[in-house]
């Protein structure tokens, strides 16, 4: 049996084989200054589930089409679709592609459905992600927002998606490796001046 195994290895030639996008998911609830719930949906495109070709520079570029669809009742209440860019690649190791949708959703039941294509090809292979989504008011009293693991927080420029003038990139991960040092975290604290007053 060995014996053959190397022929059979070298004649046949290797082709990496790319699967369709994977992803991870999490979505986390927040609250604006004026108490309205602002929902953030958070992904990571897993790399190694999709192709980075060379761009206009020369450098490797991912190139993801995502769909975010949040329903309620079978009716669909927010949308958005958005051609998502890697970061250009200095080499061949790709990274994981981080993006985030937020929506204005009043408290109550939804269905999040996240769809996903590799758009460097002609592949028009699908990823399909559905779960429930539930949103809450501020309670009476001293609250705290759902937590985010964050990869950095670092100052908002301006135009950027920000909290309260910073950015916050989730880290998205369950794997820490030895060049993470440090566990960032973005959560919020409402009602402390209504129960504590100011200052």
């Amino acid at each position: 049996m060995l014996t053959w195994l190397p022929f059979v290895l070298a004649a046949w030639p290797y082709r990496p084989v790319k699967a369709q996008v994977q992803l991870v998911v999490e979505p986390r609830t927040f609250h604006t200054a004026e108490g309205r719930p602002l929902v953030e949906v958070n992904m990571a495109f897993l790399s190694g589930s999709f192709r980075a070709p060379a761009n206009d520079r020369g450098f490797p570029q991912a190139r993801i089409e995502a769909l975010t669809l949040v329903e309620q009742n079978g009716a669909i209440v927010a949308f958005r679709k958005s051609m998502v860019q890697g970061q250009e690649e200095p080499d061949t190791l790709l990274r994981d592609v981080i993006h985030q949708e937020a929506f204005d959703l009043a408290p109550g039941l939804y269905d999040l459905t996240i769809e996903a294509r590799d758009a460097s090809g002609t592949d028009t292979t699908t990823t399909r992600t559905h779960m429930p989504l539930a949103v809450g008011s501020l309670p009476p009293g001293i609250s705290i927002s759902d937590i985010l693991f964050a990869e950095r927080i670092v100052p908002a420029t301006e135009g950027e998606f920000s909290k309260y003038g910073y950015m916050a990139v989730p880290l998205l991960t369950d794997y820490l490796p030895r060049s993470i040092t440090k566990l960032n975290f973005y959560a919020e604290v409402h009602g402390t001046e209504r129960t504590l007053g100011r200052d």
